[in-house]
């Protein structure tokens, strides 16, 4: 199952916006770094992770949904709430109130007589 994440830098601080932010993927087994300026969409799978290098970035965890947001920064402040991280991994229990769709079951109407004398279900 694929995790949507939407990264989009957000205010640091000292008040400054509009800036670029570093992160570190840990995604497949590799590292990689990238460097967002805007708003950015990432696909990961459970065990794959985010950093932050540099700057402050909000991550939404498939937007839409319950599943959260979170404040990636390089030092976490005091006190912290928990949505503070400089490390974000994906897990089970990170993604548990992802819709991941549902089954309903709808009352059966039972026999139809047509007109031909046919009955159908």
């Amino acid at each position: 199952m694929a995790i949507i994440c939407r990264i989009m830098p957000c205010e640091t601080a000292n008040g400054s916006t509009g800036q670029a932010i570093i992160l570190e993927l840990h995604t497949n087994g590799a590292t990689r770094r990238t460097v967002i300026a805007g708003t950015q969409n990432l696909s990961m799978n459970i065990g794959d992770s985010i950093k932050c290098v540099s700057g402050m970035a909000i991550v939404m965890i498939n937007p839409g949904t319950g599943a959260g947001a979170y404040i990636l920064c390089t030092k976490l402040p005091t006190p912290n709430n928990g949505k503070y991280l400089t490390e974000l991994e994906i897990t089970d229990e990170l993604t548990k109130v992802i819709n991941r769709g549902k089954i309903s079951v709808v009352e059966d109407i039972g026999t139809i007589l047509t007109a031909t004398g046919k009955s159908i279900r």
